[in-house]
């Protein structure tokens, strides 16, 4: 068990029966009802929660253990902001630190919609040379977590233009 990051290229809405609302949903498919932690629901848009959607496309995914992705984001919070996430949460002023979206969300369960999919990636791709410095400097030349986070990044490049992401 641990945190699964998996990005689809592909997402639309699965819309319901125009006479009474149901919607079908198969969750041996591709389709997948957006829900998770109340306080990040605007992480979804334009998807709210409730809604039925289809993935589809190319895809990517990164997995980690609850300890390592609970390390590896500290790493890139510092990488990019100059401390560590405690902080952020606890002033929880959104804009206020560069992958907010992506540094103070739910490593269990919830989705990122097409918006902040895009916003994530591109702060990843600016943010990658820090990374690079600030992992190789801090863990004396280790370079291992450089893969990692391009592995992460590849997830939110897919679903950078109108996909999706769940973390599971």
């Amino acid at each position: 068990m641990g945190v699964s990051i998996h990005g689809w290229e592909k997402v639309e809405q699965v819309a319901g029966c125009a006479a009474c609302g149901h919607v079908p949903y198969d969750e041996s498919g591709d389709d997948m009802k957006i829900g998770g932690s109340p306080e990040f629901r605007d992480r979804a848009l334009p998807f709210e929660f409730g809604n039925v959607v289809r993935v589809s496309g190319a895809d990517a995914s990164a997995s980690f253990s609850y300890s390592g992705w609970n390390f590896f984001r500290s790493l890139i919070c510092q990488a990019a902001n100059r401390e560590e996430p405690e902080p952020l949460w606890e002033r929880n002023e959104r804009g206020s630190s560069v992958l907010w979206d992506l540094i103070h969300f739910t490593d269990c369960d919830g989705y990122l919609g097409p918006i902040a999919c895009e916003r994530i990636h591109q702060e990843l791709v600016e943010t990658r040379p820090k990374f690079e410095a600030f992992v190789t400097t801090a863990h004396r030349g280790d370079t291992h977590l450089v893969p990692r986070y391009d592995e992460l990044t590849a997830v939110f490049r897919v679903a950078s233009h109108g996909g999706l992401v769940r973390f599971g």
